[in-house]
């Protein structure tokens, strides 16, 4: 059976889904909400196929059993969630203890109620009913996402405002989002923007976000800096599991924008155009990243623009440097090649890693002079020996230097490479430039002929953080590549998620589907190095052999090693 409707009342009505193997079961709950005055109009599924079909219809509430023979409530609630994310699920069932009950309401169902307390229904769908029609009075919901409208969230925003007197706004921009509607489709796009916003809802609440149109939405946080930092994690992290379309797995990263009223602007509409402003430059400085307003706020005036104004002088003082961290091959052991890492010793905040100041070299344009002080200074250390080395005992290892969008997008790069080449006199073929994969996808023509010029030279071309976007096999055939280097969260979900060892087997054997090298960074444990070397990766990298080491200490390190490439 896939579902009947029940014989109920068509005047004035509640729509109403019911997921019940049991027909006497739905028929009772029908019966109760009539016998309260409700009129129904109830309808009743107790498979996926005929639940996601219903989906299509409209409803008011869905009220689901716990253990059925094809499916149980969880997942109907997920398939439930994933198309109608502002329709609410309460699950009424004699076999969810209060414990399980509990967590599933924490999970983002409506509530649960036991078949033996069914009187308790009634105030349930009358308060959730109440909801959304305090949401639909405010504006109609996104025809998409089912989420409020920017006309609605503003609003709501706005009534937030005046209500409290201070707010956190978080604009969402998911990254090349143009690139799923033209490999797999406008419906397809849709149906992930569907999917993203499910779990925004089940995280901040169908009242505290809403879609501004495109690939953005708008989240109204807790009011302060804490509150906006912890809105920004919490959208990072709900973002960073696979979104499945079709038979794959699509990853999707976000650029985040923020600001806060009255810090940022005296009300709504000035606080949002700083947001949207700040997202733009997040985009902008790489993607999936999070960008505070550019005003300076009475707590934190000029932090920024301090530590700006003092990278523009930390060349010309020697305050950056180049650590280097060690890549192995397989099956050998041999250090084949190492990473060179920018780092700022600042004078008075110590020791920062790049996330601190990359960002804002993107911004402002000073990515291109410390990209070229770090490509310099690479190839004259790769040419001229870490100390303890002998120029015999290194003149095989291959030196990677990582590459900004902004380096490959706005400069002649082959032009700046060949330039450095000649000047330190370094072999191009032991040189490696690293770019992510989200770099390839902001302007695809261009960067495909940038990298045909570079490979002309002889350098080798990486694409880092690979598997986190969603490039296709014919995709990346585009681009003249030589190894893929799978991204640290998918090694760890090795040993944290049951998908994870299918995820990074799909990636390792897609890249030499394309007759290309695979690398794994952050291998911290042994489990994750022996699995990656049985699925047939071909170098790793991470903690688990050295953390990154500055120069005087990298050479000493090689020489203790004893396993050097054969020259």
């Amino acid at each position: 059976m896939g579902s009947d409707r029940l014989n109920l009342s068509d005047g004035a009505r509640i729509r109403l889904l019911i997921v019940d193997d049991s027909p006497d079961d739905a028929e009772l709950i029908a019966i109760e909400l009539r016998e309260a005055g409700l009129q129904v109009d109830a309808y009743r599924v107790d498979t996926p196929e005929a639940l996601r079909g219903a989906l299509e219809q409209p409803w008011d509430l869905v009220v689901c059993d716990h253990a059925m023979p094809r499916f149980d409530s969880a997942s109907a609630f997920r398939l439930a969630n994933s198309v109608r994310p502002e329709l609410p699920f309460v699950i009424v069932s004699g076999q969810l203890g209060e414990q399980a009950g509990d967590e599933a309401v924490l999970g983002g169902v409506a509530d649960y109620i036991s078949k033996d307390q069914l009187h308790r229904l009634v105030p349930v769908v009358a308060r959730e009913l109440r909801n959304r029609t305090r949401l639909e009075q405010v504006a109609e919901l996104d025809a998409t996402t089912r989420l409020p409208g920017r006309a609605a969230i503003c609003r709501l925003a706005q009534a937030r405002l005046v209500r409290g007197g201070a707010l956190a706004l978080v604009v969402i921009a998911l990254d090349r989002f143009r690139l799923i509607n033209e490999q797999f489709g406008m419906q397809a796009g849709d149906r992930l923007l569907r999917a993203v916003a499910a779990r925004l809802a089940t995280r901040f609440g169908r009242q505290s976000v809403g879609r501004l149109g495109g690939d953005q939405f708008l989240l109204l946080a807790e009011p302060g800096s804490e509150g906006v930092r912890d809105a920004v994690q919490a959208t990072h992290e709900l973002l960073g599991p696979p979104f499945q379309q079709d038979d794959q797995e699509i990853y999707l990263t976000a650029s985040l924008g923020s600001s806060r009223s009255p810090e940022d602007g005296p009300d709504f509409s000035s606080a949002l155009t700083q947001a949207e402003e700040a997202m733009r430059i997040a985009k902008r400085a790489g993607r999936n990243r999070h960008r505070p307003t550019l005003l300076p706020t009475a707590a934190d005036s000029g932090t920024d623009l301090d530590l700006e104004r003092r990278l523009r002088l930390a060349l010309e003082a020697g305050q950056l440097l180049l650590y280097y961290q060690p890549q192995l091959d397989l099956p050998s052991g041999a250090i084949s090649s190492t990473e060179a890492l920018l780092r700022w010793r600042h004078p008075e905040l110590g020791l920062l890693p790049p996330a601190r100041f990359i960002p804002l070299a993107e911004e402002n344009g000073l990515i291109i002079k410390l990209g070229r002080w770090a490509l310099l200074e690479a190839c004259r250390q790769g040419v001229a020996g870490w100390p303890c080395l002998n120029a015999h005992e290194h003149d095989a290892l291959t030196v990677a230097v990582n590459i900004s969008a902004r380096q490959l997008h706005e400069q002649d790069l082959a032009k700046l490479v060949r330039g450095v080449l000649e000047e330190t006199g370094l072999p191009s073929t032991r040189l490696q430039l690293e770019l992510t994969e989200g770099t390839l996808s902001i302007d695809t023509e261009g960067a495909v002929r940038s990298l045909r010029a570079i490979k002309e030279l002889g350098v080798q071309v990486v694409v880092d953080n690979f598997g986190t976007g969603y490039a296709s096999l014919n995709y990346l055939r585009r681009f003249p590549l030589d190894i893929l280097k799978v991204d640290r969260r998918l090694v760890a979900s090795l040993t944290t998620e049951s998908s994870g060892h299918d995820r990074v087997d799909a990636l390792i054997q897609l890249g030499h589907q394309l007759g290309l090298s695979v690398a794994a960074a952050g291998v911290e444990t042994e489990v994750q190095a022996t699995t990656l070397a049985a699925l047939g990766c071909d170098r790793l990298q991470g903690y688990l052999y050295s953390p990154p080491l500055p120069a005087d200490e990298f050479g000493p390190w090689l020489l203790a090693t004893g396993n050097l490439p054969p020259r």
